[in-house]
């Protein structure tokens, strides 16, 4: 560098701290409009230079604010998916709670496709002759999270919000119009294509009594509750629960049938006799993170296994979405995954790897699936006025001492901001929903800086 050249990068520095100590913040209770009265350098990207460094250095002092004391933190910040504005230990491994579930969406869209569809069937050994099946039907699980009833799906989302669903009222519909009169054996469920560990088990059993979870199986029908008003029941046998639903709904069709269990469907049921679709895989992601369905990370996890890893477990699962994090080229330096919800906590991540996971398929295609501030999933009921309503995009987390936070704010100045907060060490729930706002309104702001036009004179 030539020492001219050094003398005006310090120059430009030098004036750019200036305006930092001199320019007004409305934060700082200032209205008066200050304007340079004259040109402070000719050359024509200065000023823009200048400007955006006070934007940067303004941001970064709020940041630091909310951060810069809670060693174990991390918040990093990208201006579209371009350049850093903000990063504050983003390599940090810390628990990150539900957003691990940013890490699943990302291994199933790259390894699955946002277009496949479940297909969840009923097969018997031979074809009905004249509408009556001589023998057992088998209701195949395919891994579909979403495959439900009316009712349970009425209020099977976050704090009770509808859930998009797979209708079992379809499939029973569906064998009816194949013109199946009579079940003369019995209707069993089939959960043999993933194992049948229902929880992992180094996660809390409250879990389940609580119903953060319902228990694993590849035959899913309504989160495997047998009960889920006014209190959640587990099913004991998931893959019984969801054969005993059908049956009820066959009954309204007028079917008759010999009895319900579970069992393995042999190699010669090989007649299909009716079958139901779910919807697009992308969207039943979209569903686990709008929501925040662990259920449906964990079922996601293991059909990842099932497919590419040799195994419908959850071991297997979260070993492919490591090896894709790789293949993407993420930064998994740091990265612990022992489920695919982040229920559990020995999960690890960090925030450079949540925000570039968010960043991946860029801000359109990702916030298609992320809550809405004030509209949808986990973000119904907050930012529900302006300026955030509908302007923020975030996947929420929390764990008993942790909170996480990642996504896209639109700004004052509708530029686009990707960012990932994590903070582990907190007192309360209410703790971590504080800082996610501060952290919110923060970024709102940006680019609190003068204009370039006021620091060329051009403002009147």
């Amino acid at each position: 560098m030539t020492g001219r050249l050094a003398a005006a990068v310090l120059a430009v520095l030098a004036v750019a701290a200036a305006v930092v100590a001199a320019w007004p913040s409305p934060r700082q209770g200032l209205s008066e409009r200050v304007a340079v009265s004259a040109p402070l350098f000719d050359a024509a990207r200065i000023p823009g230079f200048v400007s955006g460094a006070v934007a940067s250095v303004r941001l970064g002092q709020r940041l630091d604010a909310i951060v810069g004391a809670r060693p174990q933190s991390c918040l990093t910040v990208d201006e579209g998916r371009g350049a850093t504005v903000y990063s504050q230990r983003p390599y940090l491994p810390l628990v990150p709670a539900s957003n691990l579930k940013l890490l699943t969406a990302a291994a199933v869209l790259d390894r699955i496709g946002a277009g496949e569809r479940f297909h969840t069937e009923v097969r018997a050994a031979h074809p009905p002759v004249n509408g009556v099946v001589a023998g057992d039907l088998w209701l195949i699980g395919v891994g579909d999270p979403l495959l439900a009833t009316a009712d349970f799906a009425a209020q099977a989302g976050y704090e009770h919000q509808p859930r998009a669903r797979t209708a079992l009222e379809d499939l029973a519909a569906n064998l009816a119009a194949a013109g199946v009169r009579q079940i003369q054996g019995r209707i069993l469920g089939d959960e043999s294509r993933y194992d049948t560990q229902r929880v992992v088990s180094t996660w809390s059993p409250s879990y389940l009594t609580n119903g953060e979870i319902g228990p694993m199986s590849a035959l899913t029908v309504n989160d495997n509750e047998a009960q889920w008003t006014p209190k959640q029941v587990p099913a004991p046998s998931p893959a019984a629960n969801a054969t005993g639903l059908l049956v009820h709904l066959l009954q309204s069709h007028g079917i008759q049938v010999g009895g319900t269990g579970e069992g393995t469907a042999p190699a010669n049921a090989t007649a299909v006799l009716a079958g139901v679709d779910s919807a697009p895989v992308g969207d039943e992601v979209g569903v686990m993170l709008t929501q925040s369905d662990n259920l449906a990370a964990e079922l996601l996890a293991k059909e990842l296994g099932r497919r590419f890893g040799g195994a419908g477990t959850t071991a297997a699962g979260v070993g492919v979405t490591r090896k894709v994090l790789d293949d993407l080229h993420l930064p998994a330096t740091g990265v612990v995954m022992v489920d695919g919800s982040g229920l559990d906590r020995s999960d690890r991540a960090t925030c450079q790897v949540l925000l570039r996971a968010v960043e991946r398929d860029g801000q359109a295609t990702t916030v298609a699936r992320l809550p809405v501030a004030g509209g949808s999933g986990t973000l119904l009921h907050r930012y529900t006025t302006a300026p955030f309503k509908g302007r923020l995009w975030a996947k929420t987390g929390t764990l008993n001492g942790a909170a996480a936070f990642t996504g896209w704010v639109s700004t004052t100045s509708s530029s686009q901001l990707a960012f990932s907060f994590v903070v582990n060490g907190i007192g309360s729930d209410a703790e971590g929903k504080a800082l996610e706002d501060k952290v919110a309104a923060a970024l709102y702001t940006y680019p609190e800086a003068p204009p370039p036009a006021a620091l060329t004179g051009d403002a009147q």
